[in-house]
């Protein structure tokens, strides 16, 4: 199949291949990682996503990458669409904590640098706006959580390298917000055996809070 625009974050030109039925075709964008849709623009589904705003976008981008980072290439549903828009938008707070996690997450080794520029980090923090996500990194690189890899330019070379507090930091956020974000996007089966087992164990629950 040719490549086509990302149905959810319109970035142009994403591989697509044929997805798991013949209805259904599965794009591979850069930004939001994997997914399926249906074929026909009539769908119910395609119609509603084509037809997000702007600000609702950057939510159902970081829903597939969250999906991905979870082992599932998800099927877009109506169901996942009532789900999505009940999301809210992250704060400012928060996609700090995330993006000092997404750099631990790919950081193997103590001299590696991540790419601050990457799309798949807008993806993770809810935000397409490089700039925004250039004021997080210059935060905590004043707070000393980060050393910029210069020559260090917003659009052009932006690697940043975890300093040990930094590190020590991520660390912390990370193990808090992977676990959120793991139970967050339980499927409903799995949502079922979830709260069953925290009756026997109200400390999950509470641990969330």
């Amino acid at each position: 199949m040719p490549e086509a625009d990302c149905v959810v974050c319109q970035l142009p030109r994403q591989p697509t291949t044929e997805g798991s039925t013949r209805l259904r075709y599965r794009t591979n964008c850069e930004r939001c990682g994997s997914y399926e849709i249906a074929l026909e623009p009539p769908d119910e589904v395609f119609r509603t996503v084509l037809q997000l705003q702007l600000e609702q976008r950057p939510i159902f981008s970081h829903w597939v990458y969250e999906q991905n980072r979870l082992g599932i290439v998800p099927n877009i549903t109506p169901e996942d669409i009532s789900i999505i828009l009940r999301r809210r938008r992250f704060s400012y707070v928060e996609r700090t904590r995330l993006l000092l996690a997404y750099i631990l997450e790919n950081t193997t080794s103590p001299a590696q640098t991540v790419d601050t520029a990457s799309l798949k980090l807008q993806a993770a923090l809810q935000q397409f706006d490089p700039a925004y996500i250039n004021s997080i990194v210059h935060y905590l690189r004043e707070e000393g959580f980060l050393t910029l890899i210069q020559p260090f330019r917003l659009g052009a070379s932006a690697h940043v390298q975890l300093t040990p507090r930094g590190l020590m930091q991520a660390e912390e956020w990370g193990r808090s917000n992977v676990a959120a974000s793991a139970v967050i996007s339980l499927p409903r089966r799995a949502w079922e055996i979830f709260f069953k087992a925290s009756f026997l164990r109200p400390s999950l629950i509470i641990s969330l809070e």
